[in-house]
């Protein structure tokens, strides 16, 4: 990560933080989530973070006391923040927070992204044996989300191939609606080997559940 604004190899860097939980639950954070984003040139220790602002949606707590903007935190006690959402509520919303190392904080802070949401889930499906230049008939699966969240027709599926040389993603065919899906696939021609194929179920870019074939 290259970032204007250095002087003298002084300043450290920081960068974006993802966390995610079920609705109704609480999000937590450990030390390392902040080192894993902290970059110092001169190897200077993370020592406490600021919270530059606040998220749109539900309340973050050191401990059970509201943070409130530009609060600084030590870094002994960034296990005891947590993110609290509102009840009932999915989304994503987000506060920014920069990084200290003794010396000064980073020149630019950056953003932790809060999503309240529940993978969705795919059921198992089974290995197939084809012969060659044959395709298989419609494998039948099933997808689906928690009741409130996301609605089944809203649920993307999509595949990857460890083998395009054997299965290439063109050979890997969609169908259905709702729960009940269907995977098709067409080996390339006159090709035989074999491939792991990944069928993803996927609530709009959300973090996707994944199945192996």
């Amino acid at each position: 990560v290259v970032k204007q604004g250095c002087e003298d190899g002084e300043a450290p860097i920081v960068s974006d933080i993802y966390k995610s939980a079920g609705i109704n639950t609480d999000i937590t954070f450990t030390q390392n989530n902040f080192e894993e984003k902290y970059v110092d040139p001169l190897g200077n220790q993370l020592n406490k973070i600021e919270v530059v602002d606040l998220p749109s949606s539900g309340t973050l707590y050191l401990n059970t006391t509201p943070i409130t903007g530009g609060q600084e935190i030590n870094y002994v006690d960034l296990p005891n923040i947590i993110y609290t959402p509102v009840n009932g509520w999915m989304g994503r919303t987000s506060f920014r927070w920069n990084g200290h190392n003794t010396i000064k904080y980073a020149t630019e802070p950056d953003t932790v992204f809060l999503t309240i949401n529940t993978d969705p889930t795919i059921t198992s499906i089974p290995d197939q044996n084809l012969c060659v230049n044959t395709t298989s008939s419609p494998i039948p699966f099933t997808v689906d989300d928690a009741i409130g969240e996301t609605s089944p027709d809203d649920i993307e599926v999509y595949a990857t191939s460890s083998n395009l040389n054997v299965i290439e993603i063109s050979g890997i065919v969609f169908g259905g609606s709702g729960n009940d899906r269907t995977v098709t696939i067409t080996p390339v021609t006159d090709v035989s080997g074999s491939a792991q194929i990944t069928v993803f179920a996927d609530e709009k870019k959300q973090k996707p559940a994944q199945y192996d074939e």
